[in-house]
């Protein structure tokens, strides 16, 4: 019976090893910088990563960039988003996604796509 146990312990704990190992992987980081030079100009930076692959290769990568300048006492404050997401296709294909907009107007849009290369 002792033995029994034992066995199932074992197999119980492969089991789980073997589940995380295959099991999909998110993170995710973010930064904030914020500073006033000598002229009273404040900049702030935002960037966000998101980072996701999954247990049949496939990845998922999104960087969010959100900035701002704003001169002191101007009142004329300009701010741009930047969003770049490439996800690579568990066949190798990979589609990258950017994104650019300035004061609310999109200055920057585009979309490439990269075929896996050929098997040698």
């Amino acid at each position: 019976m002792t033995k029994l146990l034992a066995l199932l312990a074992v197999t119980a704990a492969v089991t789980v090893s073997s589940a995380a190992i295959a099991a999909d992987v998110t993170a995710t980081t973010e930064t904030t910088t914020k500073a006033t030079d000598a002229a009273g100009t404040t900049t702030k930076s935002d960037v966000k990563v998101d980072k996701a692959m999954n247990a049949d290769g496939s990845a998922k990568t999104e960087v969010t960039k959100e900035s701002s300048t704003d001169p002191k006492g101007l009142g004329n404050e300009t701010s741009a988003k930047t969003t770049d997401v490439a996800k690579t296709d568990s066949k190798g294909k990979t589609t990258h996604k950017h994104k650019k907009v300035v004061n609310g107007t999109t200055t920057e849009k585009t979309t490439t796509t990269t075929a896996p290369a050929a098997a040698q």
